[in-house]
């Protein structure tokens, strides 16, 4: 079930929304706080089920999502084959982060989900372990 702080009928221009897909409780409540601070309406699906269907309704202005939401493997990650088919003109509409265990900078991305989605990655950000 979806938790959410945002009802889905709020107009956009009531604020700018967030979707957070974070398995981590931790790590979640951190961003939240930290969008919530910046009064972003924020809304923390539980599956990706859930947050495809919510991508499909509302273009957020703020997407962060976890490598491994809803799955063990990132190459499987419905949420990122979502954003990496999305038409590009609906693409730059928001910023997405991308958290993950592993990160070296200064050095290639991985091309594991395809170099469109490595490429409009907004930012990718390291959880700490």
């Amino acid at each position: 079930m979806m938790t959410s702080r945002t009802d889905r009928s709020i107009p956009r221009d009531v604020g700018a929304t967030a979707l957070v897909a974070e398995p981590d409780p931790a790590v979640r409540k951190k961003i939240c706080e930290g969008l919530e601070e910046l009064g972003y309406l924020i809304t923390t699906p539980a599956t990706a089920k859930e947050a495809l269907k919510a991508m499909r309704f509302h273009i957020f202005d703020v997407i962060i999502l976890n490598e491994l939401f809803d799955t063990k493997d990132s190459r499987t990650n419905a949420v990122l084959s979502y954003l990496e088919n999305m038409a590009m003109s609906t693409r730059r509409r928001f910023f997405v982060a991308l958290v993950r265990r592993i990160y070296q900078t200064m050095d290639r991305m991985p091309h594991s989900t395809g170099a469109s989605i490595w490429s409009s990655i907004s930012r990718v950000l390291t959880a700490s372990p």
